[in-house]
This record gives C-alpha cells, sequence and structure tokens, in this order.
C-alpha cells in the first residue's frame, strides 16, 4: 500500500510537470518517487528479514507452521523492495501518459517470464512455496528494470524535443 500511495503522488507530480513540458521536474519526480519507495520498502523489508518469527506469531501459535512460514516471511522481505518499485515506475509512466508499451512490459514480466519461472523454480528445481516467492521476485526485477529503462528513454526523448506525442 505504501507503494501504491508513492506511485500515485509520484504521478500527480509527474503528469504536473509533464503538463507544463518541464521535462527536468518530471525526470525529478519520478526518480524521487522510486527513491522515497525504495526507502519505506528497506525499512519494512528489514523488519520482514530480521523479525520472521514475530510476525508469523501475529498468525498463529503453532510452532510447525511457524517453522513454515519464517523462510517465506524473510523472502518477502526482499521481493517487496523490486515489487514496490515496479509499482512506483509503472504509476510514473502512467503520469507521463503512457499506458500501453509499460502494460506491455508488465505482461511480459508477469505472463512470460514470472509464471515459467514459478513452475520451474517450485517444480523442477523443489523449491515449493520459496519457488513461488523466488519467482514473483524475479518478475518484479525484470519489470522494474523494462519500467526504468522505458521512463529514462522516454526522458531523454523528452528533453531532446523527440518526445512521443500523446
Amino acid at each position: 500500500m505504501i507503494a501504491i500511495g508513492v506511485g500515485s503522488a509520484s504521478a500527480v507530480r509527474v503528469g504536473i510537470a509533464f503538463g507544463r513540458r518541464d521535462f527536468r521536474d518530471l525526470a525529478l519526480a519520478g526518480w524521487t518517487g522510486l527513491g522515497v519507495n525504495t526507502l519505506a520498502m528497506l525499512t519494512a523489508g528489514t523488519v520482514f528479514i530480521l523479525f520472521p518469527e514475530w510476525l508469523g506469531g501475529l498468525y498463529t501459535t503453532d510452532e510447525n507452521v511457524l517453522a513454515a512460514v519464517i523462510p517465506p516471511i524473510r523472502l518477502c522481505g526482499l521481493v517487496m523492495l523490486a515489487d514496490g518499485g515496479q509499482a512506483v515506475m509503472a504509476n510514473v509512466l502512467r503520469g507521463r501518459q503512457d499506458v500501453w508499451v509499460p502494460s506491455g512490459m508488465q505482461t511480459i514480466s508477469f505472463f512470460v517470464v514470472m509464471i515459467p519461472v514459478a513452475w520451474f523454480l517450485s517444480f523442477q528445481a523443489d523449491h515449493g512455496v520459496l519457488g513461488l516467492i523466488e519467482a514473483i521476485f524475479i518478475g518484479a526485477v525484470v519489470s522494474l528494470t523494462l519500467l526504468s529503462v522505458r521512463f529514462v528513454y522516454l526522458t531523454r526523448s523528452d528533453e531532446s524535443g523527440k518526445a512521443e506525442r500523446v
């Protein structure tokens, strides 16, 4: 929810800058949103990594269940960094009025990459539940990378006057 909020606020700032044709402020707003979100996700992720027993204990006192959920909770501490980042960058691009290309990039990241990787890691590599979470992390990293590259491309195009017109 933090990433969605930061992403929404960043989209507004990017949209205002885009409307003013202030491409330096547009880039600053986008990267600042990603930076703020990264700090928030690092903080939350650290709690997941350092205190998985406490987090699991909020939901169960069963020792067998706790033992099973500690590794996935720790891994989620890392996943939220990439997943939150991709959510912010998708919103930043929406604020820039770029919708279809990022949607395609996310489709590739999650349907073409994440789902087959989840199957492979969970069943073929025998990682089980951790394989599913590892695949989410991989899909989110691919999405964050593609969306960030797209943002760099558009901000450079905007500044050079060769921006895609909507």
